[in-house]
């Protein structure tokens, strides 16, 4: 898998995470990784670009309900509906946009089709 980021500003600094590849056993962890570094270096507002993501597993999940927790406001509890502020996913495939629905990802995770709509809606 390989991971580009970078900042746009929109009302707030958006860091956008282009990823290439599958999310899995192999590399959910560097996903995790890569955003526990930014959220260290002070960024709080994440938009995953899955345009080259075709699979992802029940690992991927894991790391998208991981991130979700790492920026939930504190003291909020997640609640199904309840979607996150802080992270946001466009140009979901097919293949994928089915395993978030199948887990319940979608009701925790804004899903965009365009990046100009996803950055304005931070």
């Amino acid at each position: 898998m390989e991971i580009e980021v970078y900042q746009q500003q929109g009302r707030v600094p958006v860091t956008i995470f282009t990823i290439r590849g599958d999310i899995d056993a192999q590399t959910y962890d560097q996903l995790q990784n890569q955003v526990q570094a930014s959220i260290q270096a002070g960024a709080r507002n994440f938009l995953l670009d899955m345009a080259g993501v075709n699979y992802i597993s029940s690992y991927g999940v894991r790391a998208l309900s991981q991130i979700y927790n790492w920026l939930r406001d504190a003291g909020e509890m997640p609640i199904a509906g309840h979607k996150s502020q802080h992270v946001k996913l466009v140009n979901v495939s097919a293949p994928v946009s089915k395993v978030l629905e199948t887990t319940g990802m979608d009701l925790y995770l804004d899903i965009y089709s365009d990046r100009e709509n996803a950055i304005a809606a931070f």
